[in-house]
């Protein structure tokens, strides 16, 4: 699997950031293709649960996805205005978590009309 990836990311530009990802995410400069919040949303609350989806829309490119993981709790009223739900359409990539624990939900960003 190591192999594998690193192949997949020869000529990536990779940064590395230390901070809130929901901030940093939020004022990135540059379009995110693909978010992961793995057990991330779990851990919000209030305002910050329904909206995250929301802060993070600007960053995302055209067509971008964010990928939620949820264990103990799923987050709940989450805002998801300007996504599709297209977990469906990653059904067999979802089958393939081992861990058999998650609750998976992929959000991609509706393009722009």
């Amino acid at each position: 699997m190591y192999a594998a990836i690193q192949k997949g990311l020869q000529g990536a530009d990779i940064h590395y950031v230390q901070g809130d990802l929901i901030e940093v995410a939020a004022a990135s400069r540059d379009a995110i293709d693909f978010l992961s919040l793995s057990d991330v949303p779990s851990y919000f609350e209030g305002a910050q649960e329904r909206d995250f989806l929301q802060r993070v829309r600007p960053a995302l490119g055209p067509d971008g996805l964010a990928v939620l993981r949820s264990y103990l709790r799923i987050p709940a009223g989450m805002n998801t205005d300007g996504f599709d739900n297209v977990t469906e359409r990653f059904r067999d990539v979802v089958a393939q978590e081992k861990v058999g624990v998650y609750r998976v939900g992929i959000y991609q960003k509706r393009s722009e009309a």
